[in-house]
């Protein structure tokens, strides 16, 4: 009898080890709504299972047997399951593991995300409706996962075409890698978005894109505008927004200062202009815009610093006639990068048609008559002279962006021009009474 309660304390102890420990170290996977129903009973205690949860089946209709479930350390992912109307069987999870993931796919009858309130944070991605199984065509919203603040991973919310909101994500404040938003046919703006200050600032450093309309956004066929990136500042890789047929204007973008890759911004028909961007300082690639038929100026994206530009691809942009924006002269004093400007509308069909307008664009001075540079093309010095014996008080050489580069007294005119870069500059002559001005190529 003395033993007795020793005993029970062994037993006790045994079952709480048993009850408090890992389980199923490499996974488990579930094709039949009886395997999920008969969970508990055939794993006792099993609270926190090791690997990744796989569900797939065409008889699943609730995941209601793993309700027990608190962590799912390899992530979890459901597919192909076209009975399938709900997930709160996962509302008591709130891990999943240093890189699990939650994938969701081909779920054509499943209205609703309720049972993912657990969870705060997803080390790995995101994936609502992507891959090759279908998407979640009844979805409306992103409600259930109204606690999540950050992923570390990627996000992709595509093919829901019932899909008019992105709230259930107002709390998300970072994306560690891309975020894809596509093929949401009856969205019309981003809201929800509100909280998120950053894409693509992943830990390994290398930058990853925003894709609206394939981020960017394309096949967002009710898009209007950006509205729900209020507060997005950053982006660690490319901006791409294609294939948005009716966005009307890039506003919700206005806090926007950087972009670690390219400016893509390809099949949208509907924007007459880039105003938005207006906050974007900085970019870490190409500005790349093509076949935006009612693309009329590039205001918007002037403030970007030409020097974080390293080229330029604008064309088959029927309407568009200015391109001498700030940031584009500005990177036009010497590219170092790729150059094109082809089939728009006068005035931004070539670089030299461009070149020309920044150079008038900021001088309303008389064109020149009465003096003299040689030689042009220049590359070492150029001689000045006027005409008639007049007297030059000044000469000022002006780059693309308007800078004044280079400063000069004197009648005859002999200045040293091997320190500037070679492309067009500004030859602005002050003489007694008047003003001229004419082109400069340095070689």
């Amino acid at each position: 009898m003395k033993n007795l309660p020793i005993t029970i304390i062994l037993l006790i102890g045994i079952q709480f080890n048993l009850f408090s420990q890992d389980c199923l170290p490499w996974g488990v996977q579930f094709f039949t709504q009886q395997e999920i129903d008969d969970f508990q009973v055939n794993n006792p205690g099993c609270t926190e299972i090791g690997g990744l949860v796989t569900v797939f089946g065409p008889t699943i209709t609730n995941l209601d047997g793993l309700s027990t479930v608190t962590s799912m350390k390899g992530g979890i992912s459901i597919f192909d399951c076209p009975d399938l109307v709900s997930i709160e069987g996962l509302s008591n999870v709130s891990n999943l593991g240093p890189v699990g993931n939650v994938f969701l796919s081909g779920l054509p009858n499943l209205e609703s995300l309720a049972g993912l309130e657990g969870l705060d944070t997803i080390n790995g991605s995101l994936i609502i409706g992507g891959g090759s199984y279908g998407g979640i065509i009844q979805l409306e919203n992103l409600a259930g996962l109204n606690n999540l603040k950050a992923v570390g991973g990627y996000v992709e919310v595509s093919n829901c075409s019932a899909l008019t909101s992105l709230w259930g994500l107002h709390q998300l404040s970072s994306i560690g890698g891309r975020f894809n938003i596509f093929n949401n046919n009856l969205l019309p703006n981003l809201s929800g978005l509100e909280s998120l200050t950053s894409v693509g600032l992943n830990p390994a450093g290398t930058g990853d894109d925003l894709n609206i309309g394939n981020l960017g956004f394309g096949g967002n066929d009710s898009l209007q505008n950006l509205i729900g990136l209020n507060n997005l500042q950053t982006i660690g890789g490319d901006l791409n927004i294609n294939l948005n047929w009716n966005l009307q204007t890039l506003f919700g973008l206005q806090n926007l200062s950087s972009i670690g890759g390219n400016l893509h911004l390809f099949y949208n028909d509907q924007i007459t202009n880039l105003q938005g961007l207006e906050s974007i300082e900085s970019i870490g690639g190409n500005i790349e815009i093509a076949s935006c038929l009612n693309l009329e100026t590039l205001q918007g994206i002037e403030n970007i610093e030409g020097n974080s530009i390293e080229g330029i691809d604008i064309s088959m942009n029927p309407l568009l006639s200015e391109c001498d924006i700030q940031s584009i002269c500005s990177f036009l004093i010497s590219p170092t990068g790729i150059v094109t400007f082809e089939s728009n509308a006068p005035g931004c069909n070539s670089q030299e048609e461009v070149e020309a307008a920044c150079l008038t664009g900021f001088s309303e001075l008389e064109a020149v008559s009465s003096v003299t540079i040689f030689p042009n093309p220049a590359d070492e010095t150029i001689f000045i002279t006027a005409n008639n014996h007049q007297q030059i008080n000044v000469v000022n050489i002006y780059d693309l962006a308007g800078e004044l580069v280079l400063k000069a007294k004197g009648d005859l005119m002999n200045i040293k021009v091997n320190t500037l870069n070679p492309g067009m500059y500004l030859v602005e002559i002050v003489l007694e009474n008047q003003s001229y001005r004419q082109k400069l190529i340095i070689q």
